[in-house]
């Protein structure tokens, strides 16, 4: 019963023609330093802060919820603060920073240490190349 009604034309179930109700839009969303006293970049929809700085809105939208930095550098809020000092660095400059302290960041979470490798000749005992030597 169920395919004759979705595949018969005279049944208009499916009258939406525009999917995408654009969601990640209308939000305004300031970055901040850790403190909020430098505000560093604000944007009037998630999409735009991907868009330029290329962070994802599930992460934005985490750390406005819970209240948690970013890369344990910067404020994301959707809330201003009015005595913050607007930032000199340009759009471009602030990517670069993001990206910075992004790498800063993630290595601080690695645990994995690594040692010198080398590879030896299992008869003959001789070292055929040694990790500090390339």
């Amino acid at each position: 019963m169920e395919q004759f009604y979705l595949l018969n034309k005279d049944f208009d179930l499916n009258t939406q023609r525009i999917v995408n109700f654009r969601v990640n839009q209308g939000t305004t969303v300031y970055i901040y330093d850790l403190k909020g006293e430098i505000l560093y970049y604000s944007s009037t929809s998630l999409n735009q802060l991907r868009a330029h700085l290329g962070l994802h809105h599930a992460t934005c939208t985490k750390c406005i919820k819970e209240g948690t930095s970013y890369v344990d550098f910067f404020k994301i809020t959707d809330k201003p603060i009015e005595t913050a000092l607007m930032s000199v660095l340009s759009t471009l400059e602030l990517a670069s920073l993001i990206a910075e302290k992004r790498v800063l960041f993630l290595k601080s979470l690695s645990k994995i240490t690594s040692r010198p490798l080398s590879l030896k000749e299992v008869d003959t005992g001789e070292i055929l190349k040694d990790a500090d030597t390339g």
